[in-house]
């Protein structure tokens, strides 16, 4: 089931980007931070995360409680910001400007 993507930190400084219900559900089995293993939010994460894979509750019900279950521990890591402007194109594809372009060389 696809929900509206959410991105966690993973470990050491990792980014992971969670875009189904089933990712998410993997997410809090193997990839939850130990010391907050079997808190109350964590629990309710994974119970609505089973309510959405059973189809008792919509994906995005079960997207906020793991986004709040989520932050309380710190690892709610934002969107990913994306350029507010083009670059240029000898920057953006430095192997299609006429200087990079190979020269043929003669026959001996």
């Amino acid at each position: 089931m696809q929900m509206e993507p959410i991105s966690v930190w993973e470990g050491s400084g990792r980014r992971r980007l969670l875009t189904s219900v089933e990712n998410t559900a993997l997410f809090l089995l193997n990839k939850w931070p130990a010391e907050d293993k079997g808190s109350k939010a964590h629990l309710a994460a994974q119970i609505a995360v089973l309510q959405a894979l059973e189809g008792e509750i919509p994906p995005e019900g079960a997207r906020a409680v793991f986004e709040a279950a989520a932050e309380r521990v710190q690892i709610l890591a934002g969107p990913i910001e994306r350029p507010t402007h083009n670059l240029p194109a000898h920057v953006a594809r430095p192997w299609d400007m006429p200087w990079a372009k190979k020269r043929r060389r003669r026959k001996p």
